[in-house]
């Protein structure tokens, strides 16, 4: 009964952070969340060569115009990440490309590994020099292994 109890706090509490948003940090989330959703459940049972084809066809520019700023995006896909459980730096990234295409900005995922004290990977976006989702400071100590751009149409 106790977990339930704190399941219940922490969902009134992500509820009552989600109306202090401005109208357009919403729509923005709303916009991402599902975006999130989809590489999330797409990593688990398709192949990463299937995901990118799919995220491809959704990454479709759908507005010319730049009014949401690369930060933006990242802020919208982490805030996201909060709502969709294991939602991996991996689907963050996808979801990211997916949604900097959607606003006319070029992309590129990156995969690295490291091995310090044990075998790690980790995902991030790079948008016009910025690191979008996957923290800067987190993907210096990575060795890229595979860099994906997002397809332009």
């Amino acid at each position: 009964m106790q977990n339930l109890g704190s399941s219940i706090r922490a969902i009134a509490r992500k509820i009552r952070t989600y109306r202090n948003f401005s109208i357009a940090e919403r729509r923005l989330v709303r916009t991402a969340l599902p975006l999130l959703c989809f590489a999330r459940v797409a990593l688990w049972i398709l192949p990463l060569r299937r995901v990118r084809s799919a995220a491809d066809r959704l990454s479709r520019v759908r507005r010319a115009r730049r009014d949401i700023s690369e930060r933006q995006v990242g802020w919208a896909i982490r805030v996201a990440s909060h709502y969709v459980p294991r939602a991996t730096c991996l689907a963050q990234g996808v979801a990211a490309q997916i949604l900097l295409s959607r606003y006319g900005y070029a992309s590129r995922l990156h995969i690295g590994v490291a091995l310090e004290n044990r075998f790690e990977a980790h995902a991030w976006v790079e948008s016009n020099g910025l690191v979008v989702v996957g923290g800067a400071e987190e993907s210096a100590r990575y060795t890229p292994i595979l860099a994906m751009n997002a397809r332009r149409d």
